[in-house]
Formats: structure tokens, sequence, C-alpha cells
């Protein structure tokens, strides 16, 4: 009889430790997925610099600019080159997604960038004031229609769509490498007041 009740124990034994490791690894995931989730409030891209960048520095200092004191909330940056073809797929997979707020890039990659219809006007994004401070700071980009060659049939009138940080001591301070970066916010953006702070953050730190 007591061989028996023994053999009842260890059979169900596997069973339970089984259950309770499947119920631990569940509790895990539930906690990394709904308490440990890291809210985004704001996505940069950067486009064809260096990647000495000091983003650290600036994640902190747009934290304390922007008033985000959360630990839940997190703003991401991304290192990208355009020479590679394959990541030129997964930026319009990023902003498809609306997975990008800001695009920091050279001039060259801007005007290919609004060609392309990647960024916001600055007049739908800045308020009256910040745009009259800006002023000649403001890049100027066209929107380029395709036919299906690939081939421009047709061209949009010139628009701002980002601000020029040529010269800007912020940038500088930063470690960023490119002599005339330009910084815009992404047409489909989901944080474009927060994305309009960050583009007065540099103009007050010109």
């Amino acid at each position: 009889m007591k061989k028996k009740i023994k053999y009842i124990m260890d059979y169900y034994l596997v069973y339970l430790i089984l259950g309770i490791v499947c119920t631990l690894v569940v509790a895990y995931f539930v906690k990394a997925i709904c308490f440990d989730r890291k809210e985004i409030v704001l996505s940069v891209l950067i486009l064809n610099d260096n990647e000495e960048f000091d983003i650290d520095t600036l994640e902190e200092e747009l934290k304390t600019y922007l008033g985000i004191t959360s630990p839940k909330q997190d703003i991401t940056f991304s290192f990208l080159r355009t020479d590679l073809e394959q990541n030129q797929a997964i930026i319009l997979t990023r902003l498809r997604a609306r997975a990008v707020d800001l695009i920091l890039s050279d001039p060259d990659t801007f005007a290919a960038n609004a060609q392309n219809g990647f960024y916001m006007e600055m007049e739908e994004a800045l308020d009256a004031g910040l745009l009259l401070k800006c002023g000649e700071a403001l890049e100027q980009g066209r929107i380029v229609t395709l036919d299906e060659q690939g081939e421009a049939v047709g061209e949009g009138e010139n628009r701002k769509y980002g601000l020029s940080l040529a010269g800007n001591s912020k940038y500088r301070q930063l470690g960023g490498s490119q002599e005339t970066p330009v910084l815009g916010i992404a047409v489909n953006t989901m944080h474009g007041d927060t994305g309009a702070k960050v583009i007065r953050y540099f103009w007050e730190n010109k």
C-alpha cells in the first residue's frame, strides 16, 4: 500500500512541478507585457549620422524639457544609413506603422524624403510664434509624383518641411557629424505636439 501511495505521489509530483513552472512562465510574460511595458512618447530616426551621437544626454535633456517623469515613458532613437538598400524598406515600414515621430538627416536625404512625402509641413506642426522665429532656418522641399516606371511626372509647391540645424550648438555638443543637418516631423506621427516641442528645443538651444 505504501509503495502504491509513493508511486502515485511520484507520478503526480512531476505534473505538479510542470504546472508550477508553466504558471511562473505565464506570470513572467504577463508582467512583462502588461506591467513593465513602456509607453513610447517620442521616436527619433537618425539617418546617416555619427553613431557616437550622444543620445543618452539628448534623451535626458528632452525628458526634462518635455516634463517626462514617469519611468514607464520612454524616448527611442534609431540609427540607419540610407545607402544600404535594406534600410529603405525599414524606414518605409516604420513610417507606415507610425513608429517614427522625428527624422534627423543630411540635407540630401531630407530633400529625397520630402519628395516622397515623409514630412509634415511646418505650417501645420508649429505654432505661429515659433514658425515666425524659425524663419529662414526652415528648410523647404517639394513632393514629387512618380509614374509606374518611377519617373517624375509632377512636382508640388515648395513647402517648409524641416528645421536646419546648421551651426546649431546643441547638435554639435551632442557629437553630430553632419555639416547642415535637418530635423523634420514625420508626416503621420502619433506625437506631433511633442515633435513640435523638440523643434522648439533645438531652436532655443541654437
